[in-house]
Protein backbone atom coordinates (compact mmCIF):
# COMPACT_ATOMS: atom_id res chain seq x y z
CA UNK A 1 0.00 0.00 0.00
CA UNK A 2 2.84 2.42 0.78
CA UNK A 3 4.47 1.69 -2.56
CA UNK A 4 1.18 2.26 -4.36
CA UNK A 5 0.75 5.60 -2.55
CA UNK A 6 3.84 6.90 -4.36
CA UNK A 7 2.29 6.02 -7.71
CA UNK A 8 -1.39 6.85 -7.83
CA UNK A 9 -1.10 7.33 -11.60
CA UNK A 10 -0.08 3.68 -11.93
CA UNK A 11 -3.05 2.52 -9.88
CA UNK A 12 -5.35 4.61 -12.06
CA UNK A 13 -3.84 2.97 -15.16
CA UNK A 14 -4.29 -0.50 -13.68
CA UNK A 15 -7.89 0.29 -12.76
CA UNK A 16 -8.44 1.46 -16.35
CA UNK A 17 -7.03 -1.83 -17.67
CA UNK A 18 -3.98 -0.22 -19.30
CA UNK A 19 -0.83 -2.27 -19.85
CA UNK A 20 1.32 0.76 -20.64
CA UNK A 21 1.34 4.44 -19.78
CA UNK A 22 3.79 7.23 -20.52
CA UNK A 23 5.42 8.98 -17.57
CA UNK A 24 7.77 11.85 -18.40
CA UNK A 25 8.32 10.47 -21.90
CA UNK A 26 8.95 6.89 -20.77
CA UNK A 27 6.65 3.96 -21.52
CA UNK A 28 5.90 2.17 -18.24
CA UNK A 29 4.07 -1.07 -17.52
CA UNK A 30 2.25 -0.09 -14.30
CA UNK A 31 2.09 -3.64 -12.87
CA UNK A 32 5.75 -4.32 -13.57
CA UNK A 33 6.79 -0.96 -12.14
CA UNK A 34 4.96 -1.63 -8.87
CA UNK A 35 6.32 -5.20 -8.78
CA UNK A 36 9.91 -3.93 -9.06
CA UNK A 37 9.25 -1.51 -6.19
CA UNK A 38 7.94 -4.44 -4.15
CA UNK A 39 10.98 -6.61 -4.96
CA UNK A 40 13.34 -3.84 -3.83
CA UNK A 41 11.32 -3.20 -0.66
CA UNK A 42 11.44 -6.92 0.14
CA UNK A 43 15.20 -7.02 -0.42
CA UNK A 44 15.72 -4.06 1.91
CA UNK A 45 13.32 -5.43 4.53
CA UNK A 46 14.77 -8.94 4.54
CA UNK A 47 18.39 -7.82 4.19
CA UNK A 48 18.83 -10.25 1.31
CA UNK A 49 21.01 -9.46 -0.45
CA UNK A 50 22.64 -7.27 2.19
CA UNK A 51 24.21 -5.08 -0.49
CA UNK A 52 20.80 -3.67 -1.41
CA UNK A 53 20.39 -2.00 2.00
CA UNK A 54 24.05 -0.89 2.04
CA UNK A 55 23.58 0.73 -1.35
CA UNK A 56 20.30 2.37 -0.29
CA UNK A 57 22.00 3.97 2.72
CA UNK A 58 24.93 5.14 0.55
CA UNK A 59 22.63 6.75 -2.02
CA UNK A 60 20.51 8.47 0.60
CA UNK A 61 23.64 9.78 2.35
CA UNK A 62 24.68 11.59 -0.84
CA UNK A 63 21.32 13.30 -1.15
CA UNK A 64 18.93 11.16 -3.16
CA UNK A 65 15.38 10.87 -1.83
CA UNK A 66 13.83 7.55 -0.79
CA UNK A 67 11.75 7.12 -3.92
CA UNK A 68 14.60 7.88 -6.27
CA UNK A 69 16.76 5.38 -4.39
CA UNK A 70 14.05 2.74 -4.90
CA UNK A 71 14.16 3.46 -8.63
CA UNK A 72 17.95 3.19 -8.72
CA UNK A 73 17.92 -0.09 -6.82
CA UNK A 74 15.11 -1.23 -9.10
CA UNK A 75 17.30 -0.60 -12.14
CA UNK A 76 19.70 -3.28 -10.88
CA UNK A 77 16.77 -5.67 -10.28
CA UNK A 78 15.38 -5.01 -13.75
CA UNK A 79 18.77 -5.76 -15.28
CA UNK A 80 18.76 -9.18 -13.60
CA UNK A 81 15.21 -9.82 -14.81
CA UNK A 82 16.25 -8.75 -18.31
CA UNK A 83 19.26 -11.09 -18.22
CA UNK A 84 17.02 -14.00 -17.22
CA UNK A 85 14.13 -13.32 -19.60
CA UNK A 86 15.92 -12.08 -22.70
CA UNK A 87 19.43 -13.47 -22.46
CA UNK A 88 18.67 -16.76 -20.69
CA UNK A 89 21.23 -16.03 -17.99
CA UNK A 90 20.53 -17.13 -14.40
CA UNK A 91 20.71 -14.69 -11.49
CA UNK A 92 24.31 -13.68 -10.87
CA UNK A 93 24.99 -12.22 -7.43
CA UNK A 94 28.32 -10.69 -8.51
CA UNK A 95 26.70 -9.02 -11.54
CA UNK A 96 23.89 -7.70 -9.32
CA UNK A 97 26.35 -6.30 -6.74
CA UNK A 98 28.40 -4.71 -9.54
CA UNK A 99 25.21 -3.01 -10.79
CA UNK A 100 24.52 -1.70 -7.27
CA UNK A 101 28.12 -0.48 -6.96
CA UNK A 102 27.74 1.42 -10.25
CA UNK A 103 24.92 3.55 -8.76
CA UNK A 104 24.13 6.42 -9.03
CA UNK A 105 26.25 7.06 -12.13
CA UNK A 106 24.91 4.13 -14.17
CA UNK A 107 21.32 5.07 -13.36
CA UNK A 108 21.87 8.72 -14.19
CA UNK A 109 23.45 7.76 -17.52
CA UNK A 110 20.46 5.54 -18.31
CA UNK A 111 18.13 8.49 -17.72
CA UNK A 112 19.63 10.29 -20.71
CA UNK A 113 19.37 7.20 -22.94
CA UNK A 114 15.96 6.02 -24.18
CA UNK A 115 15.09 2.57 -22.83
CA UNK A 116 12.04 0.38 -22.58
CA UNK A 117 12.87 -0.83 -19.06
CA UNK A 118 13.83 2.12 -16.89
CA UNK A 119 12.15 4.14 -14.19
CA UNK A 120 11.16 7.78 -14.46
CA UNK A 121 13.48 10.42 -13.08
CA UNK A 122 13.18 12.42 -9.88
CA UNK A 123 15.37 15.23 -8.61
CA UNK A 124 17.80 14.60 -5.76
CA UNK A 125 16.85 15.93 -2.33
CA UNK A 126 20.15 17.81 -1.92
CA UNK A 127 20.04 21.07 -3.91
CA UNK A 128 23.79 21.60 -3.39
CA UNK A 129 24.76 18.43 -5.22
CA UNK A 130 26.04 19.15 -8.73
CA UNK A 131 23.84 17.98 -11.61
CA UNK A 132 24.87 14.82 -13.46
CA UNK A 133 27.17 15.20 -16.44
CA UNK A 134 25.82 13.87 -19.74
Amino acid sequence: MLIEADHSELLDAIDAGLDEIVIEGTVVNPRLHLAVHEIVANQVWSGDPAETWTTAKRLMSIGFDRHEVLHMLGSAVVEEIWQAQHEGNPYDHDRFVAALDALPEAWQASQSTPSTHRSHRRRPRNPHRPPPRH
